[in-house]
C-alpha cells in the first residue's frame, strides 16, 4: 500500500473491504479482524493504465458500483464492485469539465448524494472552476452529465448536507465559501450565498447539531 494514498473510505458491510486511490494505482484490500490483507484482485489499475492520477473514491448508498475522480484527467471512472469478493471492473469513465474547456484543470473531491442518484466532482482552476453535477442510473451505475456551475477559485474541497439538498465549495484560491441548493429532480445547482471565510480554506463539513 502506498504510502501517498490520497484517500481510503470504507466500502460497506456488504463487501468488507476498502478502496485505495494512490500514486501507484487503484488498489482493493481485504478486512480481517486485525489486519488488511491483499486479496490476488487487490491491484485493480496501475495510474500510468489509467492515465489519470485516481484522487478521491466515492460509493452509492447501495454498494454496487465505486467512483474515483481522476485527478489529472479530469474524469470519473466507475467501477462495479463485486459484493463477493470486492472486486472491481471498469464500466466507464466520463470528462468533468464544460465543452470547449481548455484552461489547465485538475479534478478535486468527488460526493454522491444519500439517495445515489447525482455525484459531483470539483473542477480546480485559476480562473474557470465549476462543480460538474451527473446523474447516476439506479439501474447500472452509469453516469450523464447533469450540468456544470461555476464556482469559487480553486475548489480543493466541497461537501454535501447529509439529506442530500445542499452543496457547500470553498474556493482554495478565492478564500470564500459558496452555496448551493441540489434540484432533487434534475441535479443542477442553483446557487446561494458566499461569504468570506479566510485564507486558503481546505476543508468544509456539514453535520447534524442534535
Amino acid at each position: 500500500m502506498s504510502a501517498d494514498a490520497n484517500s481510503l473510505r470504507d466500502n460497506g458491510e456488504l463487501t468488507k473491504g476498502v478502496d485505495v486511490a494512490a500514486a501507484g494505482g487503484l488498489f482493493v484490500m481485504a478486512i480481517s479482524p486485525d489486519r488488511l490483507t491483499e486479496p490476488e484482485h487487490a491491484r485493480i489499475a496501475s495510474s500510468r493504465e489509467i492515465s489519470s492520477g485516481p484522487a478521491i473514491t466515492s460509493t452509492t448508498r447501495v454498494s454496487t458500483v465505486v467512483y474515483f475522480s481522476n485527478e489529472q484527467s479530469c474524469s470519473v471512472t466507475a467501477y462495479r464492485l463485486d459484493r463477493s469478493n470486492g472486486a472491481l471492473s471498469s464500466v466507464q469513465t466520463i470528462s468533468t469539465l464544460p465543452a470547449g474547456h481548455s484552461e489547465r484543470t485538475t479534478c478535486s473531491q468527488i460526493h454522491v448524494t444519500p439517495s445515489g442518484r447525482y455525484l459531483y466532482v470539483g473542477n480546480r482552476a485559476a480562473n474557470g472552476s465549476s462543480i460538474a453535477a451527473f446523474a447516476a442510473d439506479p439501474a447500472t451505475g452509469q453516469l450523464t452529465v447533469a450540468g456544470h456551475t461555476p464556482t469559487e477559485a480553486v475548489p480543493s474541497a466541497f461537501c454535501l448536507d447529509p439529506a442530500g439538498h445542499f452543496l457547500f465549495a470553498v474556493g482554495t484560491a478565492s478564500g470564500r465559501l459558496a452555496s448551493y441548493r441540489i434540484n432533487q429532480q434534475t441535479g443542477a445547482l442553483t446557487p446561494l450565498a458566499v461569504v468570506q471565510v479566510g485564507q486558503r480554506p481546505a476543508a468544509v463539513l456539514v453535520t447534524r447539531l442534535h
